[in-house]
């Protein structure tokens, strides 16, 4: 079962909406789970099954790669380009 990792407050002009909200381990999207206003479009996801973690239905299908392993990539990435002298 996801459980909320945080809250919303959504203000506008036909009033006040509170969501709960969690937040995608592989995309760290926040995404709505619950709304006490039935026009929110909220994303239920899932878990990973492969790091146990709460992701948003878009990575569901995508294989498992944590945001953090994600930023890890991309440093070195950029290291990499840095070394050869190809800054972008």
């Amino acid at each position: 079962m996801i459980q909320t990792t945080g809250y919303a407050t959504i203000v506008g002009h036909k009033g006040t909406v509170e969501v709960d909200t969690y937040t995608c381990a592989h995309c760290n999207s926040a995404r709505y789970l619950k709304s006490t206003d039935s026009k929110v479009v909220c994303d239920p996801g899932g878990v990973c099954r492969n790091c146990m973690a709460q992701i948003c239905s878009q990575c569901l299908a995508k294989e498992c790669l944590a945001f953090e392993k994600k930023l890890d990539l991309y440093e070195r990435r950029q290291n990499l380009f840095k070394a050869m002298g190809l800054e972008l």
